[in-house]
């Protein structure tokens, strides 16, 4: 409430009516445009009420309504409408007003700059971000934190380390944001051996950001660094920064992929005691515990989840149907692929191809679930678990059928498909189709054997 007090009145006025025509707006401030031109700061104090309200397509009509009628902009007015696009990631508008500024020989500020770079930012365009650093007439922390999270959000976590280096050459000392912006792109690209390096430059100049050290966590655990990672969990309390959930559902998810299940539950039953798990948390977990071949135990922390009203979604439906798929528990599979729709969680190609493995032993059910996948889902994986169940339940027919209507959804025939449709032909003694297969499954292994040896 606060916040709309401070509104300038031509603020409210202009939001109630909302964005129109360039006509409309300037009738709305025909009272005030004469008054702006001897007192400009009212006008600025109009453009900052709408960049704060995130109206930025009210602010750049106020902005082209002051030049029609001849109320002259200056650095603040453009900052202000920078920062409006600024808040809603309008990078192109953001550009565009740079380009004005320079048609009006208004010389950009720190704050333009860093407002249009935060814009660019917002959209992932780093290569944009960084032309406007480079034509920046001052560098600061705040200009140059904007350039790395614009790295970050796109991935380029080489350019962002090469920004700290320009810092440093440049004697602008990287604050907390640009060290968290630089680990977070480091980890984005499971480059971890460069985000403990970071993490090292964070402790070294007494950061301590809990936001560097979580980017860490997560990098080692995209490389299933599950050791680094525990070391790294169990240093937080020695650094005297209190862990959070991002902190632990990285390292479950390190012990996950390297199929420590005990760890993981151990890391869970731990988190629970100060934190509340969520569902990234219990996904990990079971997870892990199919890859340690534990499905029952995968099934009581599903269980475990609806009980404690954490939202089941479809990643830990999905890791659940995978254990099951680990013991061919085919009701709990079936069951729980029945449920998602009313979890909203729609199966995906990963819930189905595992669901179908599931049923492996009861090849009617795994064709259940082929018909049951939605147009454009079904994949390689979905077809060669329902060909395996159909030929290992001698339903030799079915699974030829599967075979011919793969090109149907768009999926090519690979090595597994072959082998199951050759078994099915030998069940069914449907030579001239065997020999068919057996050149197919041959001109496959021979390409596949010729992309490796390039």
């Amino acid at each position: 409430m606060a916040v709309r007090q401070a509104l300038a009145p031509e603020v409210e006025l202009l939001r109630a009516k909302g964005p129109g025509s360039s006509r409309e707006v300037r009738a709305l401030l025909a009272a005030v445009l004469p008054r702006w031109r001897q007192r400009p700061q009212e006008a600025t104090r109009v453009l900052n009420g709408l960049a704060a309200t995130r109206c930025t397509t009210l602010a750049l009509q106020v902005l082209d309504v002051m030049e029609l009628a001849g109320v002259e902009a200056n650095v603040f007015h453009y900052s202000a409408a920078v920062a409006a696009c600024e808040k809603s990631s309008h990078w192109i508008a953001a550009l565009q007003i740079f380009t004005d500024m320079s048609s009006a020989e208004v010389q950009p500020n720190v704050f333009t700059t860093s407002s249009a770079i935060s814009a660019c930012a917002g959209a992932a365009q780093w290569h944009r971000a960084l032309a406007l650093l480079a034509e920046a007439e001052a560098w600061n922390a705040v200009v140059f934190g904007g350039a790395l999270s614009a790295c970050e959000k796109g991935g380029q976590w080489e350019v962002a380390l090469a920004l700290l280096a320009t810092m440093d050459q440049a004697q602008v000392q990287a604050d907390v944001v640009c060290i968290n912006s630089a680990t977070s792109a480091c980890e984005k690209c499971a480059r971890w051996q460069a985000a403990l390096q970071l993490l090292k430059v964070s402790e070294a100049r007494r950061l301590g950001a809990l936001v560097a050290h979580n980017a860490a966590l997560s990098a080692l655990a995209r490389k299933s660094r599950w050791q680094q990672a525990l070391q790294l969990l169990r240093q937080l309390d020695a650094r005297r920064l209190r862990k959070d959930a991002i902190s632990y559902n990285a390292v479950i998810h390190a012990c996950a992929k390297s199929g420590h299940w005990e760890l993981a539950l151990h890391l869970l039953q731990h988190m629970a005691n100060g934190l509340s798990p969520d569902a990234i948390s219990y996904s990990g977990v079971i997870s892990a515990c199919e890859r340690g071949s534990r499905w029952h135990l995968a099934v009581q922390l599903f269980g475990t989840m609806a009980a404690a009203r954490i939202t089941q979604d479809v990643v830990s439906c999905s890791s659940v149907i995978s254990a099951c798929q680990q013991g061919s528990e085919w009701r709990t599979t079936l069951s729980t692929i029945e449920a998602m729709p009313s979890l909203a969680a729609m199966p995906n190609s990963i819930s189905y191809s595992a669901g179908i493995g599931a049923c492996e032993a009861r090849w009617r059910s795994a064709l259940g679930l082929l018909e049951a996948v939605g147009p454009g889902q079904v994949d390689g994986f979905c077809c060669n678990a329902a060909m395996t169940a159909c030929q290992k339940g001698f339903a030799w027919r079915s699974a030829l059928r599967l075979f011919t209507l793969m090109p149907c959804h768009a999926v090519a025939p690979d090595v597994i498909s072959c082998s199951a449709s050759l078994s099915a032909c030998d069940i069914g003694a449907q030579w001239a189709h065997f020999a068919a297969l057996c050149q197919a499954e041959s001109d496959l292994l021979l390409a596949f054997f010729r992309r490796k040896a390039q």
